[in-house]
């Protein structure tokens, strides 16, 4: 007895460094299979509903793909130690013929409700009661140390995720407010020497706020969202007055551009239950991002349709559009894709992304390289 808590003992030790999740399910594995003198050892997780083998002693396992009805689904359902003989495995997965004798071990290792992986060790020899023991000893160890590994790895992505909030917040609003303090520096000079003001300066510096004041929106909403504080207002709400709304504020900040609305409704209101403020903050995003890739004298297109139960809202514009590669990214914060412009964070689309998720919708990217860009919206009727 002693010498086996001396076994255990020695294997907790190796969990206390710090590990990847790749070390961690390695580290389980080998010591699994030293802890009961057994043959194989493999570790298992879920990943989109079908378990792989994350780490297996024997390289040729790798190809064998656990079974639906098979022991190591049966473990990540039932969160339990299971036993079979290699014989009996043999019969109902022929990949293990050349076991002979002996068992396989199956243990859930469970967090609450939650299956994190399944263990399974493999030995020439039927496994004794104090092989079992020590092998359900072992699982809550292991699992620990999944845990832990599992809370270290998403605390350091949450760091890196600040600190890079933070740098590129810090280095995207100096752009702005350094154009801005240069034009109000030329333009108090001009009215110093009652010169005429030069419009062309003023125009910049009022689109220089614009940009800041987008910047600040939205990280004050990113903000908002990690804490909880991004409060929607959800009440009855027309799509075409939002619209619209949006419209008349995107006119204000691209005058040169052209919005072109084809509303399929007609004069039928497009009635639908959301927070009326999110949603135009949600369509000026998408129509700036148009505008932003769209040369003045070509159109952004804005089309609204319904359906039985939903409207689509399709944004259309003649830019750079995107790659291939950038598409499945397009989302995720931070996110600047090969042909987007300097200027912004890569917020935008995120905080599109949450706000129509929040109302329950779906959003839509298809483009190519110079082909122009499509966003299609689409939002539940009330």
């Amino acid at each position: 007895m002693k010498k086996n808590i001396e076994k255990l003992y020695n294997s907790a030790l190796k969990f206390l460094t710090p590990l990847s999740l790749a070390e961690a399910y390695k580290v389980i594995v080998e010591e699994a299979k030293t802890l009961v003198g057994a043959k194989y050892s493999s570790i298992f997780v879920m990943d989109k509903g079908h378990a792989k083998r994350a780490y297996t002693t024997d390289s040729a396992l790798y190809k064998v793909s656990p079974r639906k009805n098979g022991l190591v689904y049966r473990s990540f359902r039932e969160k339990s130690l299971i036993v079979m003989e290699n014989k009996k495995l043999a019969k109902t997965h022929p990949a293990f013929k050349h076991l002979g004798g002996g068992c396989d071990a199956i243990i859930a290792l469970s967090y609450g409700e939650l299956t994190l992986a399944v263990l399974s060790v493999i030995s020439e020899n039927c496994f004794t009661d104090d092989d079992l023991e020590q092998l359900q000893l072992f699982g809550p160890m292991a699992t620990l140390a999944i845990r832990k590994t599992l809370l270290f790895t998403r605390l350091e992505e949450s760091l890196k995720s600040r600190d890079l909030f933070i740098s590129t917040a810090a280095h995207e609003i100096k752009t702005p407010l350094t154009s801005i303090f240069a034009y109000t520096e030329m333009i108090k000079r001009e009215a110093g020497l009652g010169q005429t003001l030069n419009r062309e300066y003023i125009d910049r510096l009022y689109r220089e706020e614009i940009r800041l004041a987008k910047l600040t929106n939205e990280l004050l909403a990113i903000g908002q969202i990690k804490t909880g504080r991004f409060k929607f207002e959800m009440g009855t709400c027309d799509l075409t007055n939002v619209l619209k709304q949006a419209m008349l504020d995107i006119k204000n900040n691209y005058p040169r551009h052209k919005f072109k609305f084809n509303n399929k409704l007609k004069d039928k209101a497009a009635i639908l239950y959301g927070d009326e403020g999110k949603l135009i903050q949600l369509f000026l995003n998408l129509f700036a991002n148009a505008a932003k890739y769209t040369s003045p004298e070509k159109p952004v297109k804005i089309n609204l349709s319904s359906y039985p139960r939903s409207y689509k809202v399709d944004v259309l514009d003649s830019g750079a559009g995107i790659s291939r590669e950038d598409l499945p990214n397009i989302f995720r914060k931070f996110y600047k894709g090969e042909n987007a412009r300097k200027e912004g964070v890569g917020l935008g689309l995120y905080l599109v992304k949450y706000i129509v998720d929040t109302h329950k919708g779906k959003i839509n990217i298809t483009s190519g390289i110079n082909k122009g860009t499509k966003v299609t919206v689409i939002l539940p009727k009330k």
